[in-house]
């Protein structure tokens, strides 16, 4: 049986995986970085230049995860999602596709925030940092389905050799 509350699969999962990962220690540097470099002050109008990329990014980058989430279930056999599913991967696939949709949404959300109600450098300096965390989370993901190509390739290995 599944686990439906996202937050409870997720501490399943590691809230460590994510917090003491290279790609939120990466955010948190940048955050500092970028805060240092602008003396915590970026410009009403190169936010808002930053901001309509953000949206423009954001929407797309959202847009590939819920596509590249669709063609894995669709291309994905039974047999396999049972293997999966028998080791625990399944649910921790579930969980980090669900986990980096929800980054470039609350990118949009706060870009939205930013530029149509509420205008702060801090806020932007974290939206950077955040944008560069989905980035780095991003390829976390690619590497996490390579790992899941792989071992479909392992699984056909084996059926085949059980085959034969």
């Amino acid at each position: 049986m599944y686990e439906k509350s996202f937050i409870k699969r997720l501490s399943n999962l590691g809230f460590n995986k994510i917090f003491l990962s290279y790609d939120f220690i990466i955010a948190v540097i940048s955050f500092f970085l970028i805060g240092i470099h602008t003396k915590w002050s970026i410009d009403y109008d190169l936010g808002q230049t930053i901001l309509s990329i953000f949206l423009q990014i954001s929407a797309i980058i959202f847009s590939l995860i819920i596509a590249g989430l669709a063609i894995i279930i669709s291309f994905t056999d039974n047999t396999f999602i049972l293997f999966w599913r028998k080791i625990g991967e399944f649910d921790n696939l579930m969980t980090i596709f669900q986990y980096n949709l929800y980054l470039p949404l609350i990118i949009l959300l706060a870009s939205f925030v930013l530029e149509f109600f509420y205008y702060s450098s801090l806020g932007m300096i974290v939206l950077i940092s955040v944008f560069i965390y989905m980035i780095f989370s991003l390829m976390q993901l690619v590497q996490f389905v390579i790992r899941y190509g792989m071992q479909k390739a392992d699984l056909i290995e084996i059926l085949q050799s059980k085959k034969e």
